[in-house]
């Protein structure tokens, strides 16, 4: 959780400095060791720090520029393959004894050019002045998670982590993007690009962009796993072994510092993993981080209070734990701030996490939190039944719908239902297709007439992601992870644990780990039972305590959204209150409720 913000003005005309120091003020929470700017003449770069290693607080303060000043980076990274990366660069004769990230970015930039991002592993966002060619080069980690924004119109071009950066310059207009906020209100996501104000979008994960002046911007994707890549298992158990270990070393390289960190511990299966490979990693000596705490949110009276799962992964686990009440009904005076704050038409609920999370954050002294983000689109594997339907594997598919009936309990009429379905002739389906077409979407009847047609119109021109891979799994692993859905959630997580002064690490979102399970055949994946997560479950099965691993359910937090918007009477803010309130409003026939991801 650092910051990054510029201006380029392509007519060559001097960057205000009145308008880069507007932009600092609203980075200053991402830089609590400082933020620096530098202006030469039509570019202005701007860089809040906050430092996780002691030696990063003597790294060369950014902006950085080449010693002949012909480009510069400002970057938000965090790189996992540093080591392998020096190595490649060899002697730098400008690299210092303590070099940073964004140094080493540069370096390789100024060698492999456009090929830069495709050699990075970690978590990044940056920006590359080329004051030779006039071009400006940015790019984005495979998932996302650091954000990149940016505005370009006329003569200027402009970068930032947050939207508030940049709509604070008086020449950016405030415009809302109706689309975005309409994918809010209907619940579809379709463009991971963008935000809520027209022209401001976001450089999508795995992409890249560049550009220069009187050039249409150019963003394309440099994230490319292979899909033709196969591992092969000489048994069931290389490939368990294969799991634990990237995953394992996904947490030991996100716990390389110098703070205390904590571990979001929810009792799911995604957040305990995080937390026993954590523990594992501490056992190996092979972990830096000097403190790791776990944080788990209490629910009293609710279904969704899983604290009888947390309470057992702390019981095996080495590390202190701290909890937190969630259902605080008075604390909900901070939801306004909070809709400021994220620039977007929603936030959280009303609950004890506004308060007591950062308070606990503070209290250890963490500046990284570990999260189980990231897993269920990794590790979801409820299409492995269209691809035993696929290869005819009819005995399989049978076998484990029946598992799976008999552990969610429906009845026994629906399994031989579902099993028709899925294991009728490819012919056939396509003839019942023909005959019985999927009926368009429709918008919902409390959208004003015609913003609910501008809806269906965008939702029918949303384009179908091209098959790259040979198993439906692996498809949707592949395209989940690119979807604007995730996106925007992790985007929204990203900036709402930013204004707490904490970085988040993803272990999930590695992407050593994410391609190694990308190239998992479908059929090394087929489940032993109807029980989900068979890949983590069956790698972790040493790790994890039976009431964990076992677990058929997950919670489901509709309870307390029901009682948020109680506390609240259902109303999201006043029109003075909010910026986007006479947008949302405008577009839908009734009043609007708390609006949710």
């Amino acid at each position: 959780m650092s910051g990054i913000a510029g201006i380029i003005q392509w007519d060559g005309a001097p960057v205000p400095a009145d308008n880069l120091e507007r932009m600092m003020r609203l980075m200053a929470h991402r830089g609590p060791d400082g933020v620096q700017s530098e202006i030469d003449g039509l570019v202005g770069l701007a860089h809040a720090r906050m430092a996780l290693r002691h030696d990063e607080l003597k790294w060369r303060a950014q902006p950085v520029w080449l010693p002949n000043r012909s480009k510069a980076i400002v970057a938000d990274a965090r790189l996992y393959n540093r080591t392998d990366l020096l190595s490649r660069l060899g002697a730098v004769e400008w690299f210092r004894d303590l070099v940073s990230d964004a140094e080493i970015i540069l370096a390789l930039f100024e060698r492999y050019g456009e090929a830069t991002p495709d050699l990075l592993d970690g978590d990044f966002a940056f920006v590359i002045w080329d004051a030779g060619s006039r071009r400006v080069f940015a790019a984005r980690d495979p998932f996302g998670v650091k954000p990149l924004v940016y505005w370009s119109r006329g003569d200027r071009f402009v970068f930032a982590s947050e939207p508030k950066q940049i709509l604070c310059l008086p020449y950016v207009p405030v415009e809302p993007d109706d689309l975005a906020v309409g994918e809010v209100l209907v619940n579809r996501y379709q463009d991971a690009g963008r935000t809520f104000f027209e022209d401001v979008r976001f450089v999508r994960s795995g992409h890249m962009l560049s550009g220069g002046a009187g050039d249409a911007l150019q963003e394309t994707r440099h994230w490319h796993p292979d899909p033709g890549r196969s591992h092969t298992f000489a048994n069931q158990t290389e490939l368990f072994e294969g799991v634990r270990f990237h995953l394992k070393e996904a947490v030991v390289r996100r716990l390389q510092m110098d703070c205390p960190a904590i571990a979001e511990l929810s009792g799911g299966y995604d957040s305990s993993a995080v937390v026993v490979m954590a523990a594992a990693g501490y056992r190996e000596g092979s972990i830096a981080c000097p403190k790791l705490e776990t944080l788990s949110a209490l629910y009293p009276g609710l279904d969704c209070d899983e604290r009888e799962y947390s309470e057992s992964i702390s019981s095996h686990v080495p590390f202190a734990r701290r909890t937190y009440v969630a259902l605080e009904p008075e604390q909900s005076v901070g939801l306004l701030e909070e809709f400021r704050r994220l620039d977007a038409p929603y936030a959280q609920l009303p609950d004890g996490e506004s308060l007591a999370v950062p308070e606990s954050f503070a209290a250890s002294g963490a500046r990284v939190v570990l999260t189980g983000t990231g897993g269920d689109q990794v590790l979801f594997d409820a299409h492995i039944l269209r691809d035993l339907s696929a290869a005819g594997s009819y005995l399989a598919l049978a076998r484990l719908l029946w598992s799976i009936d008999r552990i969610v309990g429906r009845r026994w009429t629906h399994y031989p239902r579902a099993l028709a379905r899925l294991a009728a002739p490819a012919i056939l389906k396509r003839s019942l297709r023909r005959i019985r077409p999927h009926a368009p979407w429709r918008a919902p009847g409390w959208l004003r007439p015609d913003f609910a047609a501008e809806m269906e119109s965008y939702v029918a021109s949303e384009q179908r992601p091209r098959r790259l891979y040979p198993s439906v799994v692996q498809q949707t692993v592949f395209t989940t992870l690119a979807s604007a859905r995730v996106s925007r959630i992790l985007e929204i997580l990203e900036q709402r644990r930013a204004h707490m002064g904490v970085e988040l690490r993803h272990p999930f979102l590695d992407r050593r780990f994410v391609e190694f399970v990308l190239a998992i055949p479908f059929y090394a994946r087929i489940p032993d039972s109807g029980r989900p997560k068979y890949l983590l479950r069956q790698a972790l099965h040493r790790d994890l305590p039976a009431k964990v691993r076992d677990r058929v359910d997950k919670a489901a937090f509709g309870a307390v959204q029901r009682r948020g918007l109680e506390d609240l009477g259902g109303v999201a803010a006043e029109p003075a209150e909010w910026a986007l309130w006479e947008t949302v409003s405008s577009r839908c026939e009734t009043s609007v409720p708390i609006l949710l991801m």
